[in-house]
């Protein structure tokens, strides 16, 4: 599955909790060098040996941080920048605690690795961002910037490879007599419980993306169309068994079309899209609930 769909809506509200820990993090530096250069009172838990728990960045860490981000690229780099920055802050300050002179080698040293954690910092705070700008925040899934990006590189890796990728159109039946009948909150209920079943059911290569309203599309690289509509009426017929909790003690159920298609090389992307589009609506056309595929010429 794309890493994009893991994102929750959690991780906007970690997102602003990390942005607060570095605002922290830089009233901590400031008031550090302030005390040093002030002679002031020196902060018992600078002193600790674990100083990079205690602080507000190393809460956020310990506590959020490693729920949702324990698998990202640079997070275990940040614990080891943050840690060594609080060591080197612990010299100077039981330096300066014992009424020695601040050493210009370990001030130095301090200073460059304050400014490399920062930077880190704000790379994966960015690294973040960019990602959240790819999810749709309802169903979890890949909005339509994740999607291009993600069909470029598939049709770019089916012509150097030679392997086939398939693209699968969805789309909910009836979808819009949930809305009329239950409400708008019980057609996002629909959406979000539709998106993280597939999610859960599509191999952890293949991704899902919200391509707009009640519509998805699933990307299946390393995948012919005869595999791919087999997989796929799969997921057809338990989608279509499974009960929907759109209140306490009231479900539904729900039906889809597809409509399946190859991602071609040497086409434009909107092309394949558009095979597989119309195959949809082959498949809307004779009944519903049923796979349609896209056969080029």
């Amino acid at each position: 599955m794309d890493s994009t769909v893991k994102l929750t809506n959690r991780t906007f509200s970690a997102l602003d909790d990390l942005n607060a820990a570095m605002g922290s993090h830089a009233a901590w530096l400031k008031a550090l060098i302030r005390g040093l250069l002030c002679n002031e009172a020196i902060d018992p838990c600078n002193l600790a040996n674990d100083a990079h728990h205690l602080c507000n960045f190393g809460k956020w860490y310990d506590r959020d941080g490693k729920q949702l981000f324990k698998d990202e690229p640079l997070f275990e780099d940040l614990e080891e920048r943050h840690q060594a920055m609080h060591d080197a802050a612990r010299i100077m300050l039981r330096r300066h605690d014992a009424g020695g002179p601040i050493d210009a080698a370990e001030y130095d040293r301090f200073m460059d690795l304050a400014i490399s954690f920062q930077m880190e910092a704000r790379q994966f705070q960015y690294t973040l961002l960019q990602r959240v700008c790819a999810v749709d925040q309802l169903t979890g899934t890949g909005n339509r910037y994740a999607l291009f990006h993600r069909l470029i590189e598939e049709k770019e890796r089916a012509g150097r490879t030679e392997h086939p990728c398939v693209i699968a159109l969805m789309d909910m039946d009836y979808f819009k007599q949930v809305n009329d009948t239950h409400g708008h909150i019980a057609g996002d209920t629909v959406l979000q419980a539709t998106a993280q079943y597939v999610s859960r059911s599509i191999r952890k290569y293949d991704s899902i993306y919200r391509y707009g309203g009640e519509e998805f599309l699933i990307c299946l690289p390393n995948t012919d169309l005869k595999s791919a509509e087999k997989r796929i009426n799969h997921l057809r017929e338990d989608l279509a068994n499974m009960n929907i909790e759109i209140a306490p003690g009231t479900t539904i159920k729900m039906t889809a079309s597809f409509g399946l298609g190859y991602l071609r090389p040497g086409y434009p992307i909107q092309d394949s899209i558009q095979h597989a589009d119309a195959a949809l609506l082959r498949a809307k056309d004779s009944g519903r609930n049923r796979v349609e595929v896209a056969h080029w010429p």
